[in-house]
């Protein structure tokens, strides 16, 4: 079924160093085989910091909306700014650093219908 999704009316909610809005799932709106979330990452003065995470089953795609940072993958940082995407294999240590205090703001996608909030 075709679905419509506007950010501006998405729900956003706080979860560690970052806010989050789930625009696709199957909890969010019956999605069978993809998640996408907006992800506003803290700067990491503000609380931004989190652990590395991996996602055992699949991938995860990382379109950078607004802003720059960094990508910390199993040890190795690197620069990421507006519309870089970032493909993160699957079961790989991960985690996005936002070490400025401007916005970073992500469009994040995986193929599954359910991927939990790390």
């Amino acid at each position: 079924m075709f679905k419509k999704v506007n950010v501006m009316e998405a729900h956003f909610e706080q979860a560690t160093g970052r806010v989050v809005a789930e625009l696709l799932s199957a909890a969010a709106n019956g999605a069978e085989k993809v998640t996408c979330r907006v992800v506003s990452i803290l700067p990491e003065t503000k609380g931004g910091s989190r652990k590395p995470h991996i996602h055992p089953d699949v991938e995860e795609v990382i379109f950078v909306l607004t802003g720059e940072g960094r990508v910390w993958i199993e040890g190795e940082e690197i620069l990421i700014e507006k519309d870089d995407l970032i493909m993160i294999p699957t079961a790989v240590q991960h985690r996005i650093i936002n070490s400025s205090e401007a916005a970073l703001d992500l469009l994040c996608v995986f193929p599954a219908a359910e991927i939990p909030i790390p």
